[in-house]
């Protein structure tokens, strides 16, 4: 290999991507390992735009088990992705029915319907759709039901769209918007850029003028071509060895005390339990954390670690974590399913300071952090734990740490005032999980529990 990654200009970065993705799987695989031996990394190579040779467009690794998930549960709305909004002021609904329309233009994802050829599904992109903003006048007494019914919907991920809008009247100048996709276009990064892109838009529509908005490098097709290609070619191998050593041949159930048996098929219905904790306190967890040149999240991770062994009397802790998954640039702008989940490994030993399990922490989220593109599936499937209905593969327990976002309350978009529309759901796809977010005010958590057994 006589060229260096680092060396390319930006045209000729984009080639090289371009027919590196087209090559044979034996072919790719050279390649990479040429650049191993050579210290080059491939993430130097962007994601080409590659959507528009291959005669199929293959689903990502996460689409194609979110449509085996699907398959097994075709009623269940536990993967919708919803939002909702309140507009207080008076609403230009022709601007509003276009701006979503130039949004599902502008992502193809939202215009993707997935079909079924020689026994695989491929993605199918539509030239042109539009939204199907459907209308209704409602009592205000009545909106938070009319909310979550319209939320709770299951989509068909093989006819019929993806994004489902509503607006619901409740007054002249008052009106709740839903937006609702499902998890196989959309995850909660997603559901950020379609708001803030959608504001922009309907803002345009008003005004008269052109929307502000960057142009989309690719789209999710390129990234999904882009993934098969470079996971085959040997980095998928690579990444699912660091697992297999780090998470070891065994598996075992978190054994917490419940209040009820373990039904064999969960209802995924929970309940939440809110946890403020002070400002002060918040200002002292953070400064121990960044004295001991570690993150919240780790520390969080470290405590609850702690916290789950004393109640379960269990030593080795298997806690998953999500990951946005958009380590690139490029991936930054776009709606799709990018979230991917590691399972972060903690043994806890009474014997040790907790300074010391801080430091294994450490360890632990900057390995998973270095072989985060190593899709979930492929683990559990590599691992093959015992497949039981009743309990989540590999992990129980779940921590997310949230991104605060930008205080969007009362923002004046074109004279309308938009508000958020809490939705209040509770579902538990996890026996226990806990979100939390660093606020000026405080660390903010929500532990979500299963109620079958809680």
């Amino acid at each position: 290999m006589k060229w260096r990654v680092s060396d390319m200009d930006k045209s000729a970065a984009e080639r090289i991507a371009q027919r590196f993705v087209g090559l044979p799987v034996e072919q790719r695989r050279q390649i990479l390992n040429k650049m191993h031996e050579t210290g080059q990394s491939f993430k130097l190579l962007p994601i080409a735009v590659t959507r528009h040779d291959v005669a199929r467009i293959p689903l990502s690794y996460a689409q194609q088990r979110m449509l085996f998930l699907w398959q097994m549960e075709p009623g269940n709305a536990a993967y919708n992705v919803p939002m909702a909004v309140r507009l207080n002021g008076p609403l230009d609904r022709q601007a509003l029915s276009t701006a979503l329309d130039n949004l599902v233009q502008r992502h193809e994802t939202l215009r993707t319907r997935f079909v079924s050829e020689d026994g695989a599904f491929y993605q199918e992109i539509l030239q042109q759709a539009t939204v199907a903003l459907e209308f209704a006048s409602v009592a205000p007494a009545d909106i938070e039901n009319q909310v979550r019914a319209e939320l709770q919907k299951p989509f068909d991920l093989l006819s019929g769209t993806l994004l489902r809008v509503r607006l619901f009247q409740l007054g002249e100048a008052e009106h709740v918007l839903t937006v609702c996709m499902h998890h196989i276009v959309s995850d909660g990064w997603s559901g950020e850029v379609l708001i803030r892109e959608f504001v922009q838009l309907y803002q345009a529509q008003v005004s008269g003028q052109p929307a502000q908005l960057p142009a989309l490098a690719i789209q999710y097709a390129d990234y999904a071509i882009w993934q098969r290609a470079w996971l085959e070619a040997g980095e998928g191998e690579r990444q699912l060895n660091y697992w297999k050593q780090q998470l070891g041949t065994e598996h075992p159930l978190l054994s917490l005390p419940l209040d009820h048996q373990r039904p064999l098929q969960p209802s995924q219905r929970g309940a939440t339990v809110r946890v403020d904790v002070p400002e002060q306190l918040s200002a002292q967890l953070k400064s121990l954390a960044r004295n001991s040149g570690q993150t919240l999240f780790m520390l969080t991770l470290a405590a609850l670690s702690v916290v789950l062994s004393r109640f379960s009397g269990q030593a080795d802790i298997r806690i998953g974590a999500p990951n946005a998954g958009r380590t690139r640039s490029e991936l930054e702008g776009l709606i799709g399913f990018f979230i991917n989940t590691q399972v972060l490994r903690v043994q806890v030993d009474e014997q040790q300071s907790f300074a010391q399990l801080l430091d294994q922490v450490k360890q632990v989220v900057t390995g998973a952090q270095s072989h985060q593109e190593l899709p979930f599936e492929h683990l559990v499937d590599a691992l093959a734990p015992e497949r039981n209905l009743g309990h989540n593969p590999l992990f129980q327990f779940k921590i997310n740490q949230h991104v605060l976002a930008a205080d969007d309350s009362g923002q004046r978009v074109s004279g309308l005032t938009v508000d958020e529309f809490p939705i209040g759901s509770s579902d538990a796809r996890f026996d226990l999980a806990f979100d939390f977010t660093d606020t000026p005010r405080g660390i903010r958590g929500y532990f979500t529990y299963a109620t079958d057994l809680f």
